[in-house]
């Protein structure tokens, strides 16, 4: 393309952007100029060039998530590849932002008029401490697809990854106490995780400094390990943060033990000396006073010498009955981000991941149908998909959606609802919510007794289907109309208070898991 078209390309794109954003100093129109002036063919400009206008159209978070490590690798004629590291950022930028990206290419070169999405390893950099990086595996499944016959009940690949990988991918670094194989590469990113995901991200690139302290929490099984610990592998990347992963409990176990051995001192040394500090699970440090106040001091060390805190939990910390407000205000004091449940494109991606991680080739009404089953749990999910794959790589086969359906009709049709012992669903009701029964059936009307009343109410009402004036007697005697006012409340209010239907959900899942062992 002539150097004139180009400069008149910019200029028109240029002054769009000065129309909208008023300049400041030196104009869009003279900086694009002068990083584009004697590269008229630079695909690495044309792109550079590109995402400034991306950048203007879609939100940070989004950009960071998607974009960052695209690039364009490749041009034939009118057509350009765009290389990105995995299968999920190609679908994503492919089927979300293609028309966006089509228009911020063409204002810098009009004769381009086709954007073509590859996966590829070249120009992307994936962790060097996964060994299943999102591109060499999912590149494998991708030509697997090209040369499978069409049809819809395809074989299931059982090539299994080498021993070496194996091996590798279930190695713990015993410094970190991190598990190598949770990286960002191999964690899915969808509308339910992606704020919490951008917050991780931007966090592992300037810790200390981004977000500080990051707080992430959501529901059972939703993937906040994952992220934390895809974190703390990134930094430890680097080669220059100590890094240090803990779980509340195991934090509370091995203070126990430096108090019983008195190595108080060995115990703070360990957790104040680093670089970064993740704390999996904070809600299990509810009534641990001592533990709270070991973690308090260990916080303030910390954050005064501007080193990374990252926490999780099932809960936000408002939530948290009964823990200290020292702490509570200092988890609040960065940013807190949530992980809700995932919408069915997402869970169909998650299990097409896990598909690629151990290279086998499932048929996609198979994995459609698994992700319309489950919905609130990803171990669950994950379950679901080894059991279907487990029996056809015992048995061999063609995998169809007829013999998934078979195979999980034990598991999808076993009955969840049966009747549970009253006392046993009002003490998870008080374990979950660190309330006394004695306050939820009695005549007490504290607000922090309030929510965790009537979400029993509606749990005795759900799971039992007892009448509303068997649940107001077993409340110290309230009227049938108390009862059904606790419960419409609490199921009207489901879909649309995220916290409220995590704090559902985690009570049935601990409820049910109890009644299985």
């Amino acid at each position: 393309m002539a150097v004139n078209a180009l400069y008149s390309s910019l200029h028109r794109f240029s002054t769009g952007l000065s129309t909208k954003y008023p300049r400041r100093g030196s104009s869009h129109r003279d900086i694009l100029f002068r990083v584009t002036e004697g590269t008229t063919n630079d695909l690495a400009n044309i792109w550079r060039i590109a995402l400034g206008e991306i950048e203007l159209e879609v939100s940070k978070a989004h950009f960071a998530t998607w974009f960052k490590q695209a690039l364009l690798a490749q041009r034939d004629g009118e057509t350009v590849i765009l290389v990105v590291a995995n299968i999920f950022t190609r679908e994503w930028l492919e089927n979300k932002y293609h028309a966006i990206i089509l228009n911020a290419i063409r204002h810098v070169d009009p004769a381009i008029s086709h954007v073509r999405y590859e996966v590829r390893s070249q120009g992307i950099l994936p962790s060097r401490r996964s060994p299943y990086t999102g591109t060499a595996v999912l590149q494998k499944r991708e030509r697997a697809e090209e040369e499978a016959p069409p049809s819809s009940s395809l074989p299931v690949s059982t090539t299994a990854p080498t021993g070496t990988d194996e091996e590798q991918s279930a190695r713990w670094d015993e410094a970190s106490n991190l598990n190598t194989r949770y990286t960002f590469e191999t964690f899915v990113v969808g509308a339910h995780n992606e704020f919490a995901h951008a917050c991780a991200l931007a966090s592992a690139r300037r810790p200390g400094a981004a977000y500080n302290p990051l707080f992430i929490y959501g529901g059972v099984g939703l993937g906040k390990t994952h992220l934390l610990q895809a974190m703390g592998n990134t930094l430890l990347d680097r080669g220059t943060l100590r890094v240090r992963y803990v779980t509340s409990e195991k934090f509370m176990h091995e203070l126990i033990t430096a108090i019983q051995t008195r190595t108080q001192h060995t115990f703070r040394e360990r957790y104040r000396s680093v670089d970064v500090l993740i704390v999996d699970d904070v809600q299990f440090l509810v009534g641990k006073e001592k533990t709270q106040d070991e973690l308090f001091h260990t916080f303030n060390e910390l954050y005064g010498s501007e080193k990374q805190l990252i926490f999780s939990s099932d809960r936000p910390p408002k939530a948290i009955a009964t823990l200290e407000e020292r702490l509570r205000s200092r988890f609040e004091g960065g940013m807190v981000a949530d992980i809700s449940t995932p919408d069915l494109e997402t869970r169909i991606a998650i299990l097409k991941a896990k598909c690629a991680l151990r290279s086998l080739r499932v048929p996609e009404d198979v994995l459609s149908f698994i992700a319309a089953q489950v919905s609130s749990n990803i171990r669950e999910l994950e379950g679901c998909l080894n059991r279907v794959l487990a029996y056809f790589e015992l048995r061999g086969g063609v995998l169809t959606l007829e013999r998934t359906k078979e195979i999980l009709v034990n598991v999808l049709a076993k009955p969840k609802r049966t009747i549970i012992h009253t006392e046993r669903l009002l003490q998870a009701v008080s374990t979950y919510y660190h309330v006394q029964v004695d306050d939820l059936t009695g005549k007490s009307r504290r607000k922090e007794v309030v929510l965790p009343r009537q979400v029993a109410m509606f749990l005795l009402r759900a799971e039992n289907g007892f009448s509303f004036p068997a649940i107001g007697s077993i409340f110290g005697g309230r009227d049938h109309t108390t009862a059904m006012h606790a419960c419409e409340k609490v199921g009207g209010n489901l879909e649309r208070n995220e916290m409220l239907r995590q704090d559902v959900v985690s009570i049935r899942q601990k409820l049910y898991v109890s009644m299985e062992r």
